[in-house]
């Protein structure tokens, strides 16, 4: 076989298998199962050690963060609001797209104040009567804010929303006093970013005395940006 057939033959022999494997992906595509966001609800997301955080409860994350963020979005281009979720920034190995950047904020926050909340009581910290009446107007509050979409698709009841706005205040109140107390040598940024869900230290020094266990199976399926905002209609 001539050297010029032979190129001809392994051209025609690539774009076979492109198309092979396009056609097989479009199949996949439209047989792939849709995820059904409410048939989950009240499946376990994560948990710390006994305490299990179900979807309709990490909900109240999902929605805090996307509602924030969106707003950026918004400023960024209001036609095409989906279109800030997937900005890139690039930083060598921790390069992230936005929207898993997000994600892992919801799920730090929510780690953050559970297990402060669990200092806090171990501790013998109360919430005074003013500050729960707080933390049920704040519950109310944020409801007021939701849409019925958003409702809907989260699961959140008021008890539920009250629940963790309390458990949220008790965790800012032991907080606010950890962070005078604890020694922050080695780190640096502001001390209350540090002791952040987020932040350095409460990934250093602290979450890794709870057994965290992340079921990745359902938390995959979750895709920041198109949860609670730029819904599909």
């Amino acid at each position: 076989m001539k050297k010029k057939d032979k190129k001809l033959l392994l051209a025609f022999l690539l774009l076979f298998v492109l198309l092979l494997v396009l056609a097989v992906l479009s199949v996949w595509g439209r047989h792939r199962k849709i995820f059904d966001y409410g048939a989950h609800l009240d499946e376990t997301v994560f948990s710390v050690d006994e305490v299990h955080v179900t979807l309709r409860e990490f909900g109240y994350y999902i929605y805090e963060v996307e509602d924030y963020v969106n707003q950026q979005a918004k400023a960024y281009d209001s036609a095409n609001p989906q279109s800030y979720w997937n900005v890139h920034f690039s930083a060598g190995k921790k390069s992230r797209f936005l929207k898993n950047m997000a994600k892992d904020t919801a799920v730090n926050t929510c780690l953050a104040e559970i297990i402060y909340a669990d200092m806090a009581e171990k501790d013998g910290y109360e919430l005074t009567v003013e500050e729960k009446d707080a933390a049920t107007e704040q519950a109310a509050k944020l409801l007021d804010e939701m849409t019925k979409a958003q409702i809907e698709k989260t699961g959140l009841t008021q008890e539920l929303v009250q629940k963790i706005e309390l458990r949220k205040a008790l965790a800012a109140k032991y907080a606010e006093d950890y962070v005078q107390k604890v020694d922050l040598q080695g780190y640096e940024g502001e001390p209350l970013e540090l002791i952040s869900g987020n932040g350095a230290y409460f990934q250093d020094e602290i979450l890794p005395k709870y057994h965290v266990v992340f079921v990745k199976k359902l938390l995959n399926q979750l895709y920041f940006g198109k949860i609670t905002v730029n819904m599909e209609k």
